[in-house]
């Protein structure tokens, strides 16, 4: 083969053509992204819901207990409720000091400023 056939074999290499301004530096798959930021929204929804959910069923707990007749039996279980707040929370919860006395000293003012104490422990 003489160099003019081999010359006349090769073809002209195929260089892409300009690039416009149609390109821009965003030509990437954004379904990832997005993707992901649904998830997180995901989680971050159910952690709201989780939280309004044991809210609203410890106050309706709480109303429960309220309607308890018998002071001694309410206060025993006051008591049990607000030990399981910091469990149902996640948060430490301090009782305050009303909580350590002995349950035939406790005043009906104490009593309802413990049940404040609590409601506002579940707004938290």
């Amino acid at each position: 083969m003489k160099e003019d056939e081999i010359l006349a074999r090769l073809r002209d290499i195929h260089i892409p053509g300009e690039i416009g301004a149609a390109s821009s530096a965003f030509d990437f798959a954004l379904w990832p992204i997005v993707a992901f930021a649904l998830f997180v929204l995901a989680i971050i929804a159910a952690r709201v819901w989780r939280a309004r959910r044991w809210r609203a069923l410890a106050r309706a707990d709480l109303a429960h207990i309220l309607t308890e007749t018998d002071a001694s039996e309410q206060w025993a279980r006051l008591l049990t409720f607000a030990q399981g707040l910091s469990a149902r929370s996640n948060q430490a919860v301090a009782l305050p000091a009303v909580a350590f006395h002995r349950p035939e000293h406790i005043t009906t003012e104490q009593r309802s400023q413990f049940v404040a104490f609590l409601r506002e422990q579940l707004r938290r």
